[in-house]
């Protein structure tokens, strides 16, 4: 399945001619798998953690936050966990519990759009606008001032908006996407939503880097 992509051209083509020219797996040789979990594994242009320029192979861990510049893009794993994190985007991971700290038990998209996958055991994502709780998910994440763009790629999200008035599950086994509002638009908070500006490509890729295959391609 392909998706309307309306990243800036140089992101657009990159991101085309290494999917498309034979390689989620040939992109998965370039970043090394589970060993390598905790690194940011792919950096496009401008990248930082906690404030501090990042690079290949820097280190990304649970309370952490990451940043992408204009025409940039990082890709990295977080225990059984893989993120994209699109351009002039900005992400909270939560700190991880005393009994696992090497894992996130969620996160905060504060600006910009996240394509994700995760592992067993629930996870909590928020924004301005939305709260999900994921459990073996893939998800696409788009912030925008006034609503969120949350693409359930596959699995169950217990969805909601951040003020808790809306609340519901939603499954999907090859995407479910919604937009959360702010405000009630036409009377409900939910608005169901075209999928856009994300490859299945990209969930492999992604699901690659920590050992796995989306349910899309099993079976």
């Amino acid at each position: 399945m392909r998706m309307r992509n309306a990243f800036p051209g140089h992101l657009c083509s990159r991101r085309r001619d290494l999917l498309l020219a034979g390689s989620v797996a040939g992109f998965a040789i370039a970043f090394p798998q589970l060993a390598t979990a905790g690194k940011l594994l792919g950096v496009a242009s401008e990248v930082y953690v906690n404030g501090k320029r990042a690079y290949r192979g820097t280190t990304i861990r649970p309370g952490d936050i990451v940043k992408t510049g204009g025409l940039s893009e990082a890709v990295f794993v977080v225990g059984k966990d893989a993120f994209m994190l699109r351009e002039n985007s900005q992400m909270r991971l939560l700190k991880g519990t005393a009994a696992n700290r090497s894992v996130a038990p969620g996160l905060r998209v504060v600006t910009g759009a996240l394509l994700s996958v995760f592992g067993p055991g629930t996870r909590t994502l928020s924004t301005a606008t939305a709260t999900a709780g994921v459990r073996g998910t893939g998800v696409y994440i788009e912030v925008n001032p006034s609503s969120t763009y949350f693409c359930t790629c596959y699995g169950t999200v217990d969805l909601g908006d951040s003020s808790g008035a809306d609340n519901r599950e939603v499954s999907a086994t090859h995407h479910n996407a919604h937009i959360v509002h702010a405000q009630a638009q036409g009377g409900s908070l939910f608005e169901s939503a075209p999928v856009r500006d994300h490859y299945d490509e990209e969930l492999q890729l992604l699901e690659s880097l920590v050992g796995r295959k989306p349910p899309f391609m099993q079976g």
